[in-house]
């Protein structure tokens, strides 16, 4: 009988039920991916039914994008602030800026879930789901 999802472990998170709730940041901490050691923030948030699940931002050149959205949305950086020319350098300073400025406030997040199918293109489980 083949592995399903139900057979990996997801470790002790617990989240909440899907939709929009209010969640308070109650940590915003560097950190690093397990497998490729990416640099990240993890953040911890904390519904008012006290529910807490983690979120994390990779602070790379590619994901500046998604900090700047958190820096200004939830952090309220500065529209006029400057911040360095080079991708990277920039994600780093805002990033520690989220670090900095997070803990303590609120925001409404939406969970939401969502199931994939995963089909084999190769090897002795092709066209299997």
């Amino acid at each position: 009988m083949p592995r399903t999802i139900g057979d990996i472990s997801d470790g002790d998170i617990q989240w909440p039920n899907d939709g929009w709730c209010v969640a308070r940041c109650i940590s915003a901490v560097p950190s690093r991916s397990k497998k490729k050691k990416t640099p990240g923030v993890q953040i911890i948030w904390r519904t008012v039914r006290d529910e807490s699940f983690p979120d994390t931002l990779f602070v790379t050149g590619k994901a500046l994008g998604r900090l700047a959205l958190v820096a200004k949305r939830l952090c309220e950086w500065p529209d006029d602030r400057e911040l360095p020319d080079d991708d990277l350098e920039a994600a780093r300073v805002l990033a520690r800026f989220i670090c900095d400025t997070l803990p303590g406030r609120d925001a409404e997040v939406e969970i939401a879930s969502h199931e994939e199918t995963f089909m084999y293109e190769s090897g002795p489980k092709v066209g299997q789901k």
